[in-house]
């Protein structure tokens, strides 16, 4: 279960899918790049952990705020849910399907100034949330322009046996199995490399799989454009 909330803000998010588990490999041991690589290649879904997610979100306003899913694959054409929002649930597959959440709040208070670690976000009496930062108040904003989200993911099997093989770890993934497959896909592809002796780590490596297995939507509502940032 997790929960944010949104203030005035662009969205940058191109789409994606929330990180996949598997046996023996989730966000617990992994980094997000391996999760995304290991999701992408589709070489590892013996091991999946299957999820369900119920996403609830709340914004009174109409102006954008919306959800964008791509149920048919990011080639294809998204469809979208617009705000406004009141105890509205969607119940989807997060971890395979692309999606994002759009911009929301009034657009001429979505730059904000940059927030830094040391950033702090409370509510200010009834009706207002301020954001400090080493004590100065760096923003101010309404709670009629935030938008909130609940989130609500369940793991889910098939039968007892395969809870019981995530409980027992009796067919978890190591990570030189997650490596060997990978490169084995890689070299079948015609991709050619040398094999890394650190391939958690190495940077080139990392970057030719990120590359090799690379996907991204392909469009977006009229409604709700990607952003881009200034340069």
């Amino acid at each position: 279960m997790l929960f944010n909330l949104s203030g005035p803000s662009h969205s940058f998010d191109a789409g994606h899918f929330d990180s996949g588990n598997w046996r023996g490999v989730s966000s617990v041991n992994a980094p997000i790049w391996l999760m995304s690589v290991m999701a992408k290649s589709g070489l590892f879904d013996a091991w999946e952990v299957k999820s369900g997610q119920v996403i609830t979100y709340f914004y009174a306003s109409g102006v954008d705020g919306g959800f964008t899913y791509w149920p048919d694959g990011p080639d294809l054409p998204p469809r979208r849910l617009a705000a406004p929002f009141r105890d509205t649930a969607i119940l989807s597959d997060n971890s395979r399907m692309y999606h994002r959440r759009e911009a929301n709040g009034p657009r001429d208070r979505r730059d904000l100034p940059a927030l830094t670690m040391g950033s702090l976000l409370s509510a200010d009496g009834e009706d207002e949330w301020v954001v400090r930062d080493g004590g100065s108040e760096i923003a101010r904003f309404p709670h009629r322009d935030t938008r909130t989200l609940f989130h609500y993911t369940a793991l889910v099997f098939d039968d007892l046996a395969e809870v019981n093989r995530y409980l027992d770890h009796t067919d978890d993934l190591t990570f030189d199995q997650v490596f060997e497959m990978l490169i084995a896909d890689l070299r079948a592809r015609g991709v050619r490399l040398d094999e890394p002796s650190d391939p958690m780590n190495d940077r080139d490596f990392v970057a030719l799989l990120t590359d090799a297995y690379a996907m991204a939507p392909r469009s977006y509502p009229a409604e709700a454009p990607l952003d881009v940032r200034a340069a």
